[in-house]
């Protein structure tokens, strides 16, 4: 496919924006592309065009996405490679995927276990996920960023919110320098922006543990977890891209001792 002349502004823009949020020159950038800082200067104004091959070429040294690589292959006027927008549902991911997902849901129970996309959009959950929503009498599906920082009742069962929060926020943080900010998870993000004023976010309430537990207390009873995450580690395109099955396990609180599976 020939690039049309009137996609060089979107590409060079989306290059220049790229180049800039992974915070390098364009020397470092050429020298990593393999390319002159003159052509990357002329890719940038829209003075030369870009090759479908460049694209790729470039999108590697700038360790883009698969969305965002996807996006960058439109803007310069060829067919997307890497699938489609992170999945909504695990309906909407391959066979193999969505069945070893499955098994590892059903094989927690009746721990909490649930899989999430690269913006914690809540895909599919266990039995055990289940029953912990019922007891906060939330729906199991939904987002899991807008569970835990907006008002309600997850929120005002987990004892150590502020903790949780601030580690949770870091994370989201991070991961965004890498999605970019329009992927979905800004999106998001600026979702539950109004909430964030609430969060007091400086390193005196970052947890000293090793790991942090979330705490709830339900009902006038409180448990602890630790998660776990797992990642898909042969991810090729933007449907699978940041696919992660999060799992909760039980730790003592106080002197109780925790119930074991089965």
């Amino acid at each position: 496919m020939t690039p049309h002349t009137s996609t060089r502004p979107l590409f060079a823009a989306s290059l220049r924006d790229w180049r800039q949020h992974r915070g390098e020159s364009q020397q470092t950038l050429a020298n990593r592309a393999g390319i002159s800082t003159r052509h990357l200067s002329f890719l940038e104004t829209g003075r030369a065009r870009a090759s479908e091959g460049m694209v790729l070429r470039l999108a590697d040294a700038l360790d883009l996405p698969f969305q965002a690589r996807n996006e960058m292959l439109a803007e310069a006027g060829f067919h997307p490679r890497f699938g489609v927008e992170p999945a909504s549902g695990l309906e909407a991911l391959p066979e193999a995927v969505r069945n070893a997902a499955a098994l590892i849901l059903a094989n927690h129970d009746p721990y909490p276990a649930l899989c999430l996309n690269s913006a914690y959009d809540i895909l599919a959950a266990n039995a055990g996920f289940g029953r912990l929503a019922d007891s906060l009498a939330v729906a199991p599906g939904g987002n899991l960023l807008h569970l835990i920082f907006d008002p309600g009742s997850v929120r005002d069962a987990i004892v150590n919110w502020e903790a949780l929060a601030a580690l949770i926020h870091r994370r989201i943080l991070r991961e965004m320098r890498h999605l970019g900010s329009r992927s979905l998870l800004a999106r998001r993000y600026a979702e539950i922006a109004p909430h964030l004023s609430d969060l007091a976010i400086e390193a005196s309430i970052l947890p000293a543990e090793p790991a942090l537990a979330i705490e709830l207390r339900i009902g006038g009873e409180t448990s602890a977890w630790l998660t776990t995450v797992t990642t898909l580690g042969t991810a090729q395109d933007a449907l699978t891209e940041g696919l992660l099955i999060e799992q909760y396990f039980p730790v003592p609180v106080g002197n109780e001792p925790v119930a074991p599976k089965g």
